[in-house]
């Protein structure tokens, strides 16, 4: 059931997609500083933390 839960592509999908587009553009960006790396680091810890929120959340744990 947990191991299907995680398995649920939409959701999943939809916030890689969302982290890889914003990993392009940081790629293509000449001027990007250390503050916008640690910031952009800090936005894909707090999108993996939903990905986990709303995977327990399809599988009824919260």
């Amino acid at each position: 059931m947990f191991k299907a839960c995680f398995q649920t592509p939409v959701v999943n999908n939809a916030n890689r997609f969302v982290m890889n587009a914003e990993v392009v553009v940081m790629k293509t960006s000449p001027v990007i500083t250390n503050a916008n790396r640690f910031v952009m680091n800090a936005e894909v810890v707090v999108m993996k933390v939903q990905a986990v929120v709303t995977n327990a959340f399809c599988c009824g744990y919260l």
